[in-house]
Order: structure tokens, then C-alpha cells, then sequence
């Protein structure tokens, strides 16, 4: 009896394992081909993928996948090689300064040749100099003076002093070669590149990208600009992961009621939203109007009830993803709402004499959520808001030229204390620089002019850290928040650690489970 008990309990387990085994060989023949693909949501369409004019961040992000840079940002928001397999600073007795760079010996140009020293002068040649391409960022390299190429794998970039955007321009710098002749332009077929991905088709709300190494996934980016639709796309299955904005309400809403279904990856990012103040305007020339302001906007509330959560309080340009140029709190900007009502009362305005403002937004209705959010705290006071509602473009100019009292700004993408430069200088005044509300303050400039010129990294980051709190201290901006970066997937589809700057360099190493059980 035993006996044939044992048997049957075998028997009943071969049974199990057959089918077991056939079900997962009949699921893996079932694998398709579209279970190679990832398709990852966009908001907005890419609005020029050619390097030399990449200038949106979706752009940007996907030419980091086809094209390799020398060095790029890690998840500390400090330098590391990409092309490169190492690279050193060096401080020159005349005054000039220098990288040397030791390029890496396993990566190859999509057609197959090694990529050398000799590539990267040429890349700098086209991006900086060639005038058929008069590339948008050739700007940016107007501060080398020569590439020397010492061998097929060392080069040594010159400049006539430091810059604190050197090594950041850089990673603007693809290297690439360029196929046949061209009187213009080239296009993008004529570009050949060494990075993981290559561009296969580009249509209007799609952009293939095929992997160089066939066992990758390909990478198919689609644009949903509707965060209902895509919300739906997400659930059925439809999008693999989305990179695209969506409101905290709905992520909320997919939190709680989509849990087995999807995965949420977050990370605090480098993007610093705030109140630019146009410093031209008599009255907000005064400090104390300034502050006044300040102790009016309730940052806590609208990041708590507002946001959900999905932000952090910004005690200056620099989030804590910055590492050291994170200086703590402010302990200017507070939120004093009678405190910021006796200082305007105290300088003469009241009910019948209220301080008037302009305060210039887009028509983006989340934006005006916000805006019509900090003014009705602001008009508890003697503080009167007039909302001018401008399509985008129009907007921008209204911001670049300083036509406006009041806007509701955001800096995104920046990667380091050259941002303090040119945002604050005040030799950064629009054209020359990001200086849109005309902040001027001598010590700011000498310090900014100092750092330049101090070869000690850790010296300079205190330098950077004294003109983060006089910013603070003067209300050059009213400090509002940093928003968390939160990106959406399917239950299947895996990425290392996400960047703060939002780069789409996780997606190098982006994995997607073969037929799961639905």
C-alpha cells in the first residue's frame, strides 16, 4: 500500500512536471516579436534628433543612447567617462588649462571601425567650426584652443584658462563620423555613430531606435500627450514604460488602484522650479518686498496638497542630488504669512493701495493651477495679482526680454555650479546669458569671477555655496521646489538606478520579461 502510494505520488509529479514544463515551452513559443520591443511613452515629440541641433531634452536623452559623448553625469551628478577610460585636469603655467583624456579600446563606430583620437578632433572640427553645419552648440566650444592627438587613444584638449563648463560642454560633444559630402547640413543617415542604439524609423509620433547588439531590446518611443490615454495604454499593456509627464492626481490614482500591474521608479531630480523676480521694477527692487513675497508663498501646502507629495522643498538652485553644493536650509525664504503682511503694510501699501503685479504664464493649466494657488495667498495681503495668460511662445519672449513682474519659472537639465553664472551674473542678461530678471550684485560677481580662478575643486565648491546664500539671503528668486522624477512601467520591464538629471541612460540596460502571465 505504501508502495503504491509512492508510485502514484510520483506518477501524479511526473504528470505536473510535464505539463508544467510543456506550459512554460508552449508560453516561450508563444514569445513574439514584439516581446523584443520596449515601447516607452514621450509627451512631446523629439524636436530635432540631428547632434548638431538636439536642443529639447528628449532629444538630447535619445541622441545619449545613439551617440557617445567623452564623459557624461552619473547618478551623483558628477563626471564619468563614457568614450573615455579615464581623464585627468591639469592646471598649466601660463595660465591655460588642460584635459587629457585615455579613450577606451572596445567601442566601434556603427560601421565597424575603431573609434580614435583622431574622431574626437573631427567631431570638435564639426561642432565647432564647420560653417556648412554651424552647429547650435558651437558656442559652447569656442573656448578650446586645440585638440592634440598624441597617439589613436590619447588626446590632450586645450583651453586658454579654466572654465567651470568645460567638461559639461563636453558632454554636448558627440563623437561621430560623417558619411560622403555635404554642402549643408548632413543628414542623419549620413551620420555614422559609435553609441548602443541606431535610429531605424522615425515617423511623426514614433521614433525606433535598434539596438547594435541584437540580443538588446529594441526601444520604441511613442508620443502620448494625453495623461488619460496613457494612464488606459499603461493598464492594458499597451505601453511598456513612459517617461512622459502625468499629474499627481492620476499617478495617485494608478497607485492605488493598478498596484500588481505597474512599477513606479522615483528619484529626486536636479530641476529647480521657482519665482523669478523682475528686479528692474521699482518695487521689487526693494529686498523687503522681496522677502514679503517670500513669506507669503505657502511651498509646504501646494508641495503637500498640490504636488502629493511629489516634490521637494528647494532651499536654493542645488537639490540634494547636487552633493556638496547643496548648502542645507534656507532660513530666508519661511513660511510667515503676518510677518509678510506687516512688512508691506509697514512699506505703505495696503487694501487701497495695493502692490501690483504682472504676473506672465502659459497656457499650460497646471502651470495656472499653481499660479492662481500662490496669488490667492498673496492677495490675503495687501498684494493685488494681475494673471496674464500667453501662448507659449509668446510667453518665452515676454520672459526672455523681462516684460513681466512675476513668472513661475523652471531650470531643467542643468549639471552644475556654471549655473550660478549664468543665471545670476550680470553680464548673463539676456542674450548673453539666463540672467532674465536683471539681478545685480557686485560681491556675486567677484565671487563667481573668483571661482574661475581657483584650481582647488573643494575651495571652489565653498566659493559656490557663499553665492548660493547670498542668492538666498538677497531673494534674487523666490525658492519653490524640486520635483521628484517618477516614471512609469508595466510589472515586466526592469531598469537600474534612475539619473536626477533624467537622462535616459538606464534604458542601455532596460530588461522585459518574456510572456508574463497576465
Amino acid at each position: 500500500m505504501n508502495h503504491v502510494n509512492s508510485t502514484f505520488i510520483i506518477l501524479i509529479g511526473v504528470i505536473l512536471f510535464f505539463f508544467s514544463g510543456s506550459r512554460n515551452a508552449f508560453a516561450n513559443s508563444e514569445c513574439k516579436e514584439e516581446d523584443k520591443i520596449v515601447s516607452i511613452a514621450l509627451s512631446s515629440r523629439p524636436s530635432n534628433l540631428n547632434p548638431f541641433f538636439a536642443t529639447d531634452a528628449n532629444s538630447q536623452n535619445i541622441n545619449r543612447l545613439v551617440h557617445l559623448s567623452l564623459v557624461d553625469f552619473n547618478d551623483q551628478m558628477e563626471f564619468e567617462c563614457r568614450l573615455c577610460k579615464s581623464f585627468e585636469e591639469h592646471f598649466l603655467d601660463d595660465g591655460g588649462y588642460k584635459i587629457s583624456f585615455k579613450l577606451r579600446d572596445d567601442f566601434r563606430f556603427w560601421d565597424g571601425t575603431p573609434v580614435r583620437a583622431i574622431d574626437v578632433l573631427n567631431s570638435w572640427k564639426y561642432f565647432s567650426d564647420e560653417e556648412k553645419i554651424r552647429s547650435v552648440f558651437r558656442f559652447a566650444f569656442q573656448n578650446i584652443k586645440k585638440i592634440n592627438v598624441k597617439n589613436e587613444s590619447e588626446l590632450d584638449i586645450y583651453f586658454d584658462q579654466f572654465y567651470l563648463d568645460a567638461l559639461s560642454n563636453l558632454v554636448l560633444m558627440k563623437v561621430i563620423k560623417i558619411e560622403g559630402d555635404f554642402d549643408e547640413a548632413p543628414e542623419l543617415s549620413q551620420i555614422v555613430g559609435a553609441g548602443s542604439y541606431h535610429l531605424s524609423t522615425i515617423r511623426p509620433l514614433s521614433i525606433e531606435l535598434v539596438p547594435i547588439d541584437a540580443s538588446e531590446k529594441v526601444l520604441d518611443f511613442k508620443v502620448v500627450r494625453d495623461e488619460t490615454t496613457l494612464a488606459l495604454k499603461l493598464i492594458n499593456g499597451e505601453i511598456d514604460f513612459s517617461v512622459a509627464h502625468m499629474s499627481p492626481r492620476k499617478i495617485d490614482w494608478l497607485r492605488e488602484n493598478h498596484p500588481e500591474k505597474l512599477n513606479f521608479w522615483e528619484v529626486d531630480t536636479s530641476n529647480f522650479i521657482y519665482l523669478s523676480i523682475n528686479h528692474r521694477r521699482e518695487a521689487l527692487s526693494q529686498k523687503k518686498v522681496r522677502k514679503a513675497l517670500a513669506m507669503l508663498t505657502p511651498r509646504d501646502k501646494i508641495i503637500k496638497y498640490k504636488l502629493r507629495g511629489n516634490a521637494i522643498r528647494s532651499e536654493g538652485m542645488f537639490s540634494p542630488a547636487f552633493g556638496a553644493l547643496y548648502t542645507g536650509e534656507d532660513v530666508n525664504n519661511v513660511y510667515n504669512p503676518e510677518k509678510g503682511i506687516k512688512i508691506l503694510k509697514d512699506l505703505g501699501y495696503s487694501e487701497s493701495n495695493p502692490l501690483v503685479l504682472d504676473w506672465k504664464t502659459p497656457s499650460t493649466r497646471s502651470t495656472q493651477e499653481i499660479v492662481r494657488t500662490i496669488s490667492d495667498f498673496w492677495e490675503r495681503g495687501p498684494v493685488r495679482v494681475d494673471i496674464t495668460v500667453q501662448e507659449w511662445g509668446t510667453f518665452m519672449r515676454s520672459f526672455r526680454q523681462g516684460r513681466y513682474d512675476i513668472v513661475l519659472g523652471q531650470w531643467i537639465g542643468f549639471t552644475g555650479p556654471e549655473m550660478l553664472d549664468f543665471a545670476f551674473h550680470s553680464e548673463k542678461i539676456p542674450p548673453h546669458g539666463g540672467n532674465r530678471g536683471h539681478f545685480i550684485n557686485e560681491e556675486v560677481d567677484r565671487l563667481l569671477s573668483k571661482a574661475e580662478k581657483t584650481q582647488d575643486s573643494a575651495k571652489r565648491v565653498k566659493i559656490f555655496n557663499k553665492v548660493s546664500n547670498i542668492i538666498n539671503e538677497q531673494f534674487a528668486y523666490i525658492n519653490l521646489w524640486h520635483p521628484r522624477l517618477i516614471w512609469k512601467s508595466s510589472s515586466c520591464v526592469e531598469i537600474p538606478k534612475m539619473m536626477p538629471n533624467g537622462s535616459f541612460g538606464p534604458f542601455l540596460n532596460i530588461t522585459k520579461e518574456c510572456c508574463r502571465e497576465q
